[in-house]
C-alpha cells in the first residue's frame, strides 16, 4: 500500500463518533448505536479477519462463547498496533471498550470507552477516556435520544462542560433522510447549523448529499455527495464519493459470496468500527477494491481489502479440548503457542495455497515457534493431537 495515502487509512477507534464537523466519514453515526444483533448460536460462518492484499493492514477478531466480539487486533505496518478488548454486562450489552497500544515494545492501555443503554438495548451515552502520563481524562460524552420507533433523533456531544455539537435526524419510514449538524460558535456562544446530509434513492442508487453553511452563515452551499449502487440481491456493488466540484475522491468496489447469507454470518461488532461496511447487505462481502486520491489529487487504485470467514461448524468439530492461542498475531520473528496439551502435538504450517511448508513435534502446554523465515503473508498453523485437529490463522509481516 502506498504510504502517501496513510492519512485516509487512519486509526478510527479513537475518532469515529468524535469527529468535528467537516469529516465526511463520520456520517455512519446513525448506525453506530444499533444494538448487537447476533445473540444466536446457529451461525454457519464467522468473520475471522480482514487485511489488505499487501498485508500493510491486518485486523483479526476473536469472539466469546456468546458470539460477541471479544478482541479486535488492528495493525498497520510501521504505524500502529492496537488491540481493542470488550467487556459485556450481565444483559449482554457492551459496557466498555479498552484500547491497548504497542508503545516502545510495551502493550499499554491508552484509552477506554464506556457505554450505557436503554431498555431496548440502544446506546444512550458514550464516554471516552484517554490516558495522559498515567492520568485518565474524560475526552467527551455523546448522548443519544430515540423516538418511539427506536430511531435515533438527536445526538449531542458534551465537551468541557458545554454542548459542543448536536445532530438532528429526520426519517421517511425506516430510512433516515436528513442529518442536520450544529456546532458551537464561540463568537455568539450558541450552537449554529454547520452541515446537512440529505439521503435520497434514485433508480436503485442511494445518494447521500452533504451541504455546508457558507462562511457568512447565511446560506447552504454544496459540499459533496456519496452514491451507493446495489445489485438485484440487495448488495452494495459500488461506493463513490465526490467533492464540492463533483470530482470523485474515493471509490470502493465490492465482491460478494452469494452462498453466504449475511444472516448466517457472525460479524464483528462494536460501535467504533467503520470497516467492514455492510450497508445492510444480503450476502457476505469477500473483497473490496479501494481507490483514493494520491498526493497529486488523482484518484488511483490503492489496494484490495480481503475479508476472511471461518466455517463455525467445522471449527467446532475440529477443535481441541482447551483452545490454543497464538500471539503475537501478526508476527515477524517468533510466536508463542499457549494452551497445548501436555501430550505431544504436531505443528504443521501451510501457505495460503495449501502447500505444507514445515512440521515439528512439541511436548508441553506452551511452545515458541520461529517464523522469521516466512515471507509476509497469510498462513495456516495446524495443530494435531491424535484425532484432534485445530487450525489457527497466522499473519506474518
Amino acid at each position: 500500500m502506498k504510504k502517501l495515502l496513510f492519512f485516509v487509512v487512519s486509526m478510527v477507534s479513537l475518532s469515529v463518533l468524535a469527529q468535528p464537523a467537516g469529516h465526511f466519514a463520520s456520517q455512519m453515526s446513525s448506525h453506530k448505536t444499533m444494538p448487537f444483533r447476533g445473540a444466536k448460536n446457529d451461525y454457519q460462518w464467522k468473520m475471522s479477519s480482514f487485511y489488505t492484499d499487501d498485508y500493510y493492514q491486518v485486523c483479526t477478531f476473536t469472539y466469546n462463547a456468546d458470539n460477541r466480539l471479544l478482541t479486535m487486533s488492528d495493525a498497520i505496518d510501521g504505524e500502529y498496533d492496537v488491540i481493542d478488548s470488550m467487556t459485556y454486562g450481565a444483559n449482554g450489552n457492551l459496557i466498555r471498550l479498552s484500547g491497548w497500544q504497542l508503545l516502545n515494545g510495551v502493550r499499554q492501555n491508552v484509552y477506554y470507552i464506556d457505554y450505557t443503554y436503554n431498555d431496548a438495548g440502544l446506546i444512550t451515552s458514550r464516554s471516552n477516556y484517554n490516558n495522559f502520563d498515567g492520568v485518565w481524562e474524560l475526552g467527551g460524552i455523546y448522548n443519544y435520544t430515540y423516538n418511539s420507533q427506536n430511531q435515533l433523533v438527536l445526538t449531542t456531544l458534551n465537551f468541557g462542560g458545554m454542548v459542543y455539537q448536536k445532530t438532528e435526524y429526520q426519517y421517511d419510514g425506516n430510512n433516515c433522510v436528513q442529518e442536520l449538524w450544529y456546532s458551537y460558535d464561540f463568537d455568539s456562544g450558541t450552537l449554529i447549523p454547520s452541515e446537512k446530509y440529505v439521503t435520497s434513492y434514485v433508480d436503485g442508487r442511494k445518494v447521500l448529499v452533504q451541504d455546508s453553511v457558507s462562511e457568512d452563515g447565511f446560506y447552504w452551499m454544496y459540499y459533496g455527495k456519496s452514491t451507493y449502487l446495489y445489485d438485484n440481491n440487495g448488495n452494495c456493488l459500488e461506493y463513490h464519493h465526490y467533492d464540492e466540484d463533483n470530482n470523485e475522491v474515493e471509490r470502493s468496489v465490492y465482491t460478494y459470496d452469494n452462498t453466504m447469507p449475511l444472516g448466517n454470518v457472525l460479524m464483528p461488532w462494536n460501535p467504533e468500527m467503520n470497516r467492514p461496511k455492510t450497508y445492510d447487505n444480503v450476502n457476505a462481502c469477500v473483497r473490496e477494491a479501494w481507490y483514493s486520491l494520491d498526493v497529486d489529487h488523482v484518484l488511483q487504485y490503492v489496494c484490495d481489502y480481503i475479508y476472511d470467514y471461518e466455517d463455525v461448524q467445522t471449527a467446532v468439530r475440529n477443535s481441541m479440548v482447551g483452545k490454543v492461542t497464538l500471539y503475537p498475531n501478526p508476527a515477524s520473528g517468533s510466536v508463542m503457542l499457549d494452551g497445548l496439551s501436555e501430550k505431544e502435538t504436531e505443528i504443521q504450517i501451510f501457505d495460503i495455497s495449501g502447500r505444507q511448508l514445515s512440521t515439528r513435534n512439541v511436548t508441553g502446554s506452551s511452545s515458541v515457534m520461529d517464523v522469521s523465515d516466512l515471507a509476509s503473508g497469510c498462513y495456516v498453523v495446524r495443530l494435531l493431537q491424535g484425532v484432534s485437529v485445530q487450525n489457527v490463522k497466522l499473519m506474518v509481516r
